[in-house]
């Protein structure tokens, strides 16, 4: 589709340049047919004002009335300005034979009128035989100065008709041709957008198919997420009780005849016992893990006030805060949320806990636990529509043995421990702990720190 819909701007464009330059053209040839119509106009005006000029000398030639006088003087004041104008239109579109015939024409012109001075002033006279013989001399020559003043006008002329002919018909294919170019980038506009169209439709049903699809894709896997958690759970659920009479068995068996059993004999009961309570813890985690979802539904939250949760949490761990001389740093401002108030005390119960549990020896823990509001977009990894939204962030910082940036990831994951033989567990506290964030449409992250462990956790207002 963007294909078709680049080729489609890419050719228009093209053909667009190219009927510009067209139009260009047309103008300019529609110039220059103007132009030459406008020197055959000045050429004309100037014949026409030589020979009003040569009528008013004659007229008071012969008749000696002043009528003739100021007309004649009215007249010859414009055949000078005439050429001017004729010479301006010549530089404009300059042609050597033209401007050459200019400059005799002006020539010429200059001549002839002094010519008609003269004879005016001749004719002014009083009469007598040369006088007449030298008016009929200056008129003579002045004919002849007007001959040759006509021959270059009429050359002139045909010159300009000539060009104007030959700008016509330039101007007449030029508009044939920007008429058809014109209506080739209609049809092709036509065309194309068509196709263009046809394009974006065939586009828009794909995207509809592949949204079904998609949706249809993203249901099974829910269903089928749902189907393993709850198949999870109740495997969990159902394992318990035979683990619990496993450990019972065993306890009883060494309570009841363990001083009748042999060295190697009581070893692999205990053996069996500690293995039994292992799995047992393991049953536990996983069945918490898999209830977060399963047991509580998103339509059962409730407005809870975050410094509260936190306090409680703190309180119902005051023993172990106790032994292990922990300073527990609580800056957490009234803030409601909408979420699930045991699923949230578990989840910063786990984290009291590995603060509490991940230590190194002889150091009290020192436990920080700072809250405030920021932007969605703020939030590494954060979805667009949620860039817009409010989020209360929850800084939770120890002093602890902290975890390396390369097992990031690594430790949200269920089962996984990085120190299984300094520290007991299940390696499903934190994996616990992503998954209630999740369920409350929340994130949380590890950040760099250079003492300990620090979790920025993000949950919606």
């Amino acid at each position: 589709m963007y294909f078709v819909l680049g080729a489609t701007v890419l050719l228009l464009v093209s053909i667009g340049f190219f009927a510009f330059r067209s139009l260009e053209n047309l103008i300019e040839e529609s110039n220059l047919v103007e132009h030459t119509s406008h020197v055959l106009f000045q050429s004309e005006q100037v014949i026409s004002i030589l020979r009003e000029t040569e009528s008013s000398q004659r007229g008071f030639i012969i008749t000696h009335d002043s009528c003739f006088l100021g007309s004649y003087l009215e007249t010859s004041e414009q055949v000078l300005p005439q050429i001017g104008t004729m010479d301006s239109l010549l530089n404009i579109s300059p042609q050597s034979m033209q401007r050459e015939r200019l400059k005799r024409l002006n020539h010429f012109v200059i001549i002839r009128l002094a010519s008609l001075r003269q004879s005016l002033s001749v004719a002014s006279e009083p009469p007598s035989a040369d006088q007449q013989l030298r008016l009929m001399a200056r008129l003579e020559r002045g004919r002849a100065t007007m001959d040759s003043v006509l021959i270059l006008l009429d050359s002139m002329e045909n010159t300009e008709k000539i060009l104007l002919t030959e700008r016509v018909y330039q101007k007449k294919l030029l508009s044939g041709d920007t008429l058809g170019l014109l209506t080739l980038i209609s049809m092709l506009a036509i065309g194309l957008f068509s196709l263009a169209f046809y394009s974006v439709i065939q586009e828009v049903i794909r995207r509809q198919r592949y949204e079904q699809e998609l949706k249809k894709t993203v249901e099974d896997l829910w269903r089928s997420n749902q189907d393993l958690e709850q198949f999870a759970y109740v495997t969990s659920h159902h394992f318990q009780e035979p683990m619990r009479k496993l450990q019972t068995f065993g306890n009883r068996l060494m309570q009841k005849y363990g001083e009748a059993l042999s060295a190697d004999t009581g070893f692999l009961v205990e053996r069996m016992n500690d293995l039994a309570g292992q799995m047992q813890l393991l049953l536990d985690d996983l069945l918490i893990y898999t209830g977060v979802g399963a047991r509580v539904n998103v339509t059962s939250f409730e407005t809870l006030d975050l410094s509260k949760v936190f306090q409680r949490v703190i309180d119902t761990h005051q023993r172990q805060i106790g032994e292990a001389g922990a300073i527990i740093q609580l800056d957490a401002q009234p803030c409601n949320i909408r979420g699930n108030s045991a699923q949230l005390e578990l989840l910063f119960s786990q984290l009291l806990q590995n603060s509490l549990k991940f230590v190194q020896q002889n150091r009290s823990p020192v436990i920080s636990i700072h809250t405030f509001a920021v932007p969605g977009k703020e939030i590494l990894g954060s979805v667009q529509e949620e860039s817009k939204k409010e989020f209360v962030k929850i800084v939770f910082s120890d002093n602890g043995i902290g975890i390396e940036s390369k097992y990031y990831d690594k430790v949200f994951e269920l089962f996984q421990r990085l120190h299984p033989k300094d520290y007991p567990g299940t390696g499903a506290g934190l994996a616990i702990c992503k998954q209630i964030v999740r369920h409350h449409n929340g994130y949380i992250l590890l950040s760099e720190s250079k003492i300990g462990t620090t979790f920025n956790l993000y949950l919606p207002i």
